[in-house]
């Protein structure tokens, strides 16, 4: 069986970074392939979710891959969401975004035969790392798939 690893990207300039980090290191990982997948419902206004969505496509199309998109945006629905956060399930808001986005993109990958799970996320200093880490590795024993923390 082929390992397969999924990447989430927020946006084609994080995905930079961890394409070049992905294809150094895939053997190291023992993955023998990946894909990458589009699924931000939080980006505010649309014409910035547009222009970023945009850019991720140009990108993913520009390393010979087709891009999977999970084109959801009704930010209507998640700042409603947050305003009426369900306090008992999520400590932050932080925590509700990762897993509004990151459940679906765990969701696919289980459905479609990933073996792995990783976001770009990770790569910047301005995220909560270990949210991220929690909410990940939750979702992981939840769709049985190995989170790829890197």
């Amino acid at each position: 069986m082929k390992n397969r690893l999924l990447i989430h990207a927020c946006c084609a300039p994080c995905l930079v970074a961890v394409y070049d980090d992905t294809i150094k290191n895939m053997i190291n990982m023992d993955i023998d392939e990946f894909d990458v997948i589009w699924h931000n419902t939080n980006i505010h206004p649309k014409i910035e979710y547009e222009k970023r969505k945009e850019t991720f496509i140009s990108y993913v199309n520009s390393m010979g891959k087709t891009p999977i998109m999970i084109d959801e945006y009704n930010m209507n629905k998640f700042i409603s969401d947050v305003v009426n956060l369900d306090k008992t399930k999520y400590k932050m808001r932080c925590e509700y975004c990762y897993v509004s986005r990151l459940e679906k993109v765990f969701e696919y990958a289980k459905k479609n035969g990933y073996t792995h799970v990783t976001t770009t996320l990770l790569i910047s200093p301005f995220q909560k790392h270990d949210v991220i880490k929690k909410v990940c590795e939750s979702l992981a024993k939840k769709y049985d798939v190995i989170f790829l923390y890197k």
